[in-house]
């Protein structure tokens, strides 16, 4: 993880599209952040690009969070079985992206 400057530009821009995921899907408070990022075992994509003009400087347009999460799974002979799948656990696309 950068430090400086970088790293903090980094931090703002996981936490605002944490918040933009939970607002978009009506949820009291984010499940993504960059705090909760670092302390888990999940892996955050990020889908960025580079602004025309603007050496240096990108735009985040979504991201993706993935992970394992248990889950009880009913078979077909009506056992629950406990998994531990890799799992999507938040996603956000920007509007300005969004057909």
């Amino acid at each position: 993880m950068k430090g400086g400057r970088e790293g903090e530009e980094l931090r703002n821009i996981i936490n605002s599209l944490g918040e933009m995921s939970a607002f978009a899907q009506r949820l009291r408070s984010p499940i993504t952040s960059f705090d909760r990022i670092l302390v888990g075992c999940h892996t955050l994509y990020l889908l960025t690009s580079g602004i025309e003009g603007k050496f240096n400087q990108i735009l985040a347009k979504g991201m993706l969070k993935v992970g394992k999460k248990n889950l009880f799974i009913r078979k077909d002979s009506g056992h629950l079985v406990e998994m531990a799948p890799l799992c999507v656990l938040d996603f956000y696309v920007h509007e300005s992206c969004q057909r």
